[in-house]
C-alpha cells in the first residue's frame, strides 16, 4: 500500500518532528541500559522508553504516567541526561534523570529532579524476549515482554500508527500496560527494522493478518493467559478492528485517536487542519477541498482524469498544493482509491464483540472526532455490542498531548500527555477485569535483562 498524504496520522503527533538531532544517538544499544519501568512510592511509575519516530534515529523518551510529563531526553554525561521546558526544548534545562548503577554495573534506579524537588524509582524487573513469527509469507521480528512474576499474564498487543515505523515507535505506551501487570508485543512493521515484506505493497488487510499473527503468536507461548488485548494508535487504532473482527481470540480493543470515517472524508478534515494552519484564506481552502473531491470522484469513477490533469496543472501554482494528494495517472489514482480512500473502517466494527474503549483529544486536526464516535457508536450497535466506552479530552490533539490549538507547530513546546488519560486506562481495564496480574506482583529489585531468541514460528 502506498502511503499517501492522506491516511498519514501522526504517531504520537510526533511524527513530523524529525529534525531534533541533539536528543538521538547514533548507536542503537546506547540507551538499553536506562530503559524500562520505575517505580516510586506510593504507586508512580515512570517510563524510560527508546523511541523511534521512524526517521531511524533513536532517542530516549521520559513518561511520568501520574503527571502525564513527557520529554525527549538529552545525554550530558554517562549516567545522567537533561530535558528543558518542553517535549522537544532542551535548552532551557528545567529537570534532570540521573541514573544510579549497582556494583555489576546494572542500572537499578533514577533520580528525578526538578528544581528543589527531588524523586527516586526504582526500576522493576522485566523479561525481554526477541521473537520472530509468520504471517503469511512474511517473517515479522520483535520483542516479547513479561513481568517476571510467577503465573500467567494478560498481554497487549501493541498496532502501529501509518508510516515505516518499528518495534520502538511506540512511546511510553508498552510501559504503560507493562506497569499494569500486562505482557507486552511489539514489533516491526512488515519492511522495518527486522522484519521482512514490502510496506509499500501493504494493504490493510495485510497489516491486519500481521497483527492477527501477533495475536496467534501470543496464544502458543506459555505464560500468556487468554486475555489478549489490541491497543492501536491512529492508523492502528482503526486496524484493531479488521483484527478483532470476528476474532475470538482478541478480548479487548483500545483505539487511541483513531478514524472510523472512510479515509476520503478524513483526508479532506486532515488538509482543511494543515490549511488552516498554515492560514489560508477560506476561500483557498474551499477551493483545495473541490480539488480534492473531483480527485477522489475521478478515482471512484475510473472517468474525467483529462479534466482533472488540467486542473492539477493549474493547482501547481497555488499555496494549497502541497496539502492536498497527487497522483501521475489514472491507473495510480484508481489504485489509490480502491485500495485507500474507499476503505470505510467502521464497517468491521460490525463484527467485533469484544470491550471497546476509544479516547480522543478534541483538537484532533487529523481525525474527525464527532463523526468517529457517531460512526463507531452505530457499528457496535450493529453487532450487538453495548461493551463500549469513549472519552474525549478537551485539550487533547492528535496523540493525546495537552494542546492548545492542536497544529503540530506547536509541538515541540507541548508538556504532558492530557490529565486522565493514563487513569482512564487503568480504571477501564480493571473494571474489564482483564488485568489478572496486580501491580503488586512488579518488585523494586534490580532490573535484569534475559534475552533469547526464539525460532520463527
Amino acid at each position: 500500500m502506498k502511503t499517501p498524504s492522506t491516511v498519514v496520522a501522526l504517531l504520537f503527533a510526533m511524527s513530523s518532528i524529525v529534525t531534533c538531532v541533539a536528543q538521538t544517538n547514533a548507536n542503537p544499544n546506547s540507551f538499553d541500559p536506562y530503559v524500562g519501568i520505575y517505580k516510586s512510592k506510593p504507586n508512580g511509575f515512570v517510563s524510560i522508553a527508546k523511541f523511534d519516530l521512524g526517521d531511524g534515529q533513536n532517542r530516549m523518551l521520559f513518561t511520568d504516567f501520574k503527571s502525564g510529563t513527557v520529554r525527549i531526553l538529552s545525554p550530558s554525561s554517562e549516567n545522567s541526561f537533561t530535558a528543558g521546558t518542553g517535549l522537544l526544548m532542551n535548552p532551557p534545562v528545567e529537570m534532570q534523570i540521573s541514573f544510579v548503577r549497582n556494583v555489576s554495573d546494572e542500572v537499578t534506579r533514577l533520580v528525578w529532579q526538578v528544581g528543589a524537588a527531588r524523586r527516586v524509582a526504582e526500576k522493576v524487573n522485566l523479561r525481554r524476549e526477541e521473537i520472530s513469527f509468520s504471517s503469511g509469507g512474511v517473517t515479522l521480528s520483535g520483542t516479547l515482554i513479561t513481568p517476571t512474576a510467577r503465573g500467567s499474564h494478560p498481554a497487549v498487543v501493541l498496532l502501529h500508527g501509518s508510516g515505516g515505523l518499528n518495534r520502538y515507535s511506540f512511546g511510553p505506551f508498552p510501559d504503560f500496560f507493562l506497569s499494569r501487570g500486562y505482557a507486552v508485543l511489539v514489533y516491526d512493521k512488515r519492511g522495518t527494522g527486522n522484519s521482512n515484506g514490502n510496506l509499500e505493497k501493504a494493504t490493510f488487510d495485510d497489516l491486519a493478518a500481521d497483527g492477527r499473527a501477533a495475536v496467534r503468536f501470543l496464544k502458543s507461548r506459555k505464560g500468556i493467559n487468554a486475555q489478549i488485548g489490541l491497543c492501536g494508535s491512529s492508523q492502528g487504532g482503526f486496524l484493531a478492528a479488521l483484527v478483532a473482527s470476528g476474532n475470538r481470540d482478541v478480548a479487548f480493543v483500545i483505539n487511541l485517536y483513531g478514524m472510523y470515517v472512510p479515509a476520503w472524508q478524513q483526508e479532506l478534515y486532515r488538509a482543511e487542519a494543515e490549511m488552516r494552519e498554515g492560514a489560508l484564506s477560506e476561500t483557498e481552502r474551499a477551493e483545495a477541498l473541490a480539488f480534492m473531491k473531483l480527485e477522489f470522484d475521478v478515482g471512484r469513477t475510473g472517468q474525467d482524469w483529462e479534466r482533472l490533469a488540467a486542473a492539477m496543472r493549474q493547482a501547481k501554482t497555488k499555496k494549497w498544493f502541497e496539502s492536498v494528494p497527487h497522483f501521475s495517472d489514472l491507473n495510480e489514482l484508481v489504485t489509490d482509491w480502491r485500495t485507500v480512500y474507499s476503505y470505510d473502517p467502521a464497517l468491521t466494527l460490525e463484527k467485533v464483540t469484544c470491550p471497546v474503549l476509544a479516547l480522543f483529544g478534541a483538537l484532533d486536526n487529523s481525525t474527525p472526532v464527532p463523526q468517529t464516535i457517531a460512526n463507531m457508536q452505530r457499528a457496535l450497535k450493529a453487532a450487538g455490542n453495548s461493551k463500549f466506552t469513549y472519552r474525549v479530552f478537551p485539550k487533547g490533539n492528535h496523540g493525546l498531548l495537552e494542546s492548545e490549538t492542536g497544529y503540530n507547530s506547536e509541538i515541540p513546546k507541548l508538556k504532558r500527555f492530557v490529565p486522565g488519560l493514563f487513569e482512564t486506562m487503568t480504571i477501564w481495564l480493571r473494571r474489564r477485569g482483564a488485568a489478572i496480574a496486580s501491580l503488586r506482583s512488579l518488585k523494586d529489585k534490580t532490573h535484569v535483562v534475559l534475552t533469547a531468541r526464539r525460532p520463527e514460528l
